[in-house]
């Protein structure tokens, strides 16, 4: 039976449900906090100089990398009785007492033998992970356009106002954007991890002797002194990298000889080399700064046909239309030299105040100035802010966010000044503008591309909440997790606005181990949602008994989120189980026919925290039509929310507005007083 049989006979399994790594997960070991950004900054630098490089770690980036331990596969015990408590919030009893009956027969007998099978290949494989392959064939196998429905766009903090010249301030990200990629392909990049005890790991003396301890062993001699070491082997795509679309299946492809970024501006394609050839170090910011000048300068209008468009369809449709253009010899030739760019650059003339509106122009934009294949693209707005845009197949979250997070601080260190770069620079040769022969059949194609792609973004909407009543130092203080009082101010705002109990999806990184990606954590629970019916009520003596409800909630939310941070969830089994089956029995399991796994699989509330000061706003779209895409973060000053949600309009706000009732009222019942709203 073929993988799009069991989708015509099942709920669409699409990976858009399981969509997003953490970019910050504040809940997770794996937490952007104080504790890991000083490991990017940290006693592992042995010298920091305006050498081309951002900085020389004493360890080797991959030193850790052979050591890494495995990504564990839970027992299927574990996994089917976590699946059952994960369900049990979204159901009726009945439903409930079937589905129950059903993932007893899947354990002892389909479940137990392709489980059987799962651990056998994994130990066939003990260079990877027994997700990672599957994983990534399931983003690449989908056919869904990519803008919306998988490019994330988060938006950078600006450390550096003084840099207002977009152009200016372009050149200083592309400049510290080399000097981070010098740093990673030399090796001298510090290494991602984790310390549990700064005071003891995070040393000179520590840092030194794990060096000399051979790679095979490193990650022990971390472990013992309360440090984890993260995979990182998705930087090998965040640089000189694409996605290629292809019939069935896309893949990712790399250009480690590139030197040239990709610049965009009024859809139109420039090219130019920022690579010096002779010792390998990144051109002046002088000779960037007069290659931009030159393309931002030049009186051009955007083309009739904006092939960039390509990039927003149906990715079979994309790989038809990719195959005839490239039968032109100088089709060819530009498709291949926008792939196998260091990265892109896109320089909009437009900017927007309204922090929906901004965070709409990251996620997608006009269509015309974006190429969404790219691993990413950084996005300069005619005020000078800047943000990013990346393709997800190739990686999560926690790769791009250290990337922003060190370039970000690298930018605010002023290399690059108005006047460093303002002089005179001679230039041999300017920007190289690409040039596309269109067939009028391809003609036709953009311009069907082009409806397409505004017919779904034109229905897209935002709504955007700051909430400084909450702020992290305050839920600390009240002894709660932040990240689970925020996931139930979101499904009591759900609740009030709908009156249902709905499938969440926060994502967890998995990167502890060895090509971990993300698991799932599901944040709905029985406590939860008992939680959201207290709320619902204008209950004056409810004050102790839903004060003891939050705090089942937060501990049961820290139960999750270890486990699923250690690969303990259950979706992540339970999918390659799936995929198991597909080729190995003659028909799919009954657990995954059960119409309580489509209802659990459909992410009415698809969430992920960007608790990091080095982002002021981040946005994804809903993973299904009736949902919303909710990114929110808990921060030292404040808590918010970034909504968004396709038509009818103003659903968005009206989950925005309820999700203010929910933070009033939870602030109230945090200070021991009843809550006011309904």
């Amino acid at each position: 039976m073929s993988w799009s049989s069991f989708k015509a006979v099942n709920y669409k399994w699409s990976p858009r449900l399981f969509r997003y790594g953490s970019y910050a997960q504040e809940s997770a070991v794996l937490a952007i906090s104080p504790r890991l950004r000083k490991t990017y900054a940290s006693a592992a630098i042995d010298k920091q100089l305006d050498d081309g490089y951002l900085h020389h770690s004493v360890v080797p980036t991959m030193h850790y990398q052979p050591s890494l331990p495995k990504l564990p596969i839970p027992s299927l015990e574990k996994t089917c009785m976590r699946y059952l408590n994960g369900v049990q919030p979204l159901i009726s009893p009945k439903e409930f007492e079937n589905t129950t009956a059903i993932v007893k027969q899947f354990e002892e007998n389909e479940g137990k033998v392709l489980h059987k099978e799962l651990i056998e290949n994994d130990k066939k494989n003990k260079h990877t992970s027994y997700i990672a392959k599957p994983w990534k064939d399931m983003y690449l196998s989908d056919r869904t356009p990519i803008p919306i429905n998988y490019n994330p766009g988060l938006v950078f903090a600006n450390k550096n106002p003084q840099l207002k010249d977009p152009v200016v301030k372009a050149t200083a990200i592309i400049h510290s954007s080399l000097r981070f990629m010098r740093s990673l392909e030399a090796n001298v990049l510090t290494p991602d991890i984790f310390h549990m005890n700064p005071k003891n790991s995070d040393t000179k003396w520590f840092h030194n002797l794990v060096r000399l301890i051979p790679s095979n062993y490193s990650w022990y001699a971390a472990y013992l002194a309360d440090a984890y070491p993260l995979d990182m082997i998705q930087y090998q795509h965040l640089f000189k990298s694409t996605r290629i679309p292809n019939l069935n299946m896309d893949y990712n492809k790399a250009f480690p000889d590139a030197k040239h970024i990709l610049v965009m501006k009024n859809g139109r394609f420039y090219t130019f080399d920022v690579i010096d050839p002779i010792d390998g170090s990144p051109m002046p910011p002088a000779y960037i700064y007069a290659q931009l000048r030159n393309i931002n300068d030049r009186p051009s209008s955007s083309p009739d046909f904006p092939i960039n468009f390509l990039t927003t369809e149906n990715r079979d449709t994309w790989a038809n239309l990719r195959q005839e253009l490239e039968t032109d010899e100088l089709n060819a030739e530009s498709l291949k030299a926008i792939d196998s760019a260091i990265f892109a650059l896109c320089l909009d003339d437009i900017a927007y105040d309204d922090r929906s509106k901004s965070m709409m122009q990251v996620l997608h934009g006009n269509g015309w100035n974006r190429w969404f294949d790219k691993s990413f693209q950084v996005i300069i707005d005619k005020n000078g802010e800047g943000a990013v845009n990346f393709e997800h197949s190739w990686g999560d979250g926690v790769a791009i966010l250290r990337y922003v997070i060190d370039m970000v601080d690298d930018v605010s260190k002023n290399h690059v000044t108005k006047e460093s770069v303002s002089g005179s620079v001679d230039v041999e040769n300017n920007p190289k503008e690409l040039a596309f022969n269109l067939s009028e059949s391809l003609k036709k194609s953009i311009t069907t591309a082009k409806e397409n792609f505004l017919a779904v973004s034109s229905t897209l909407n935002g709504a955007v909440l700051r909430y400084e009543k909450i702020n992290k130092k305050f839920l600390k203080e009240k002894k709660v997790s932040p990240d689970s009082v925020l996931q139930l101010a979101l499904q009591v705002a759900y609740y009030r606005m709908t009156g249902q109990t709905v499938p969440a999806y926060e994502s967890c990184s998995t990167a502890i181990f060895k090509h971990g990606r993300t698991e799932c954590l599901r944040p709905v629970s029985m406590f939860t949602k008992a939680c959201c019916e207290a709320f619902s009520k204008n209950n004056p003596a409810g004050v102790s008994e839903i004060r003891e409800l939050m705090r089942k909630c937060s501990d049961y939310h820290g139960k999750l989120t270890r486990e699923a941070s250690m690969g303990q969830g259950f979706d992540r089994h339970l999918f390659a189980l799936r995929v198991l089956a597909q080729s190995s029995l003659n028909k799919m399991p009954d657990i995954f026919l059960d119409p309580t796994y489509s209802k659990a699989s459909h992410f009415t509330l698809s969430t992920s925290t960007l608790g990091t000061e080095y982002l002021t706003n981040g946005g994804f779209g809903p993973v299904v039509k009736d949902g919303l895409g909710i990114p929110y973060m808990v921060l030292d000053d404040f808590v918010g929310a970034i909504a968004s949600s396709y038509e009818p309009e103003g659903r968005a706000q009206a989950f925005i507005d309820h999700l203010k009732g929910s933070l009033d009222d939870i602030y109230d019942i945090l200070n021991e007083k009843n809550f006011k709203s309904n």
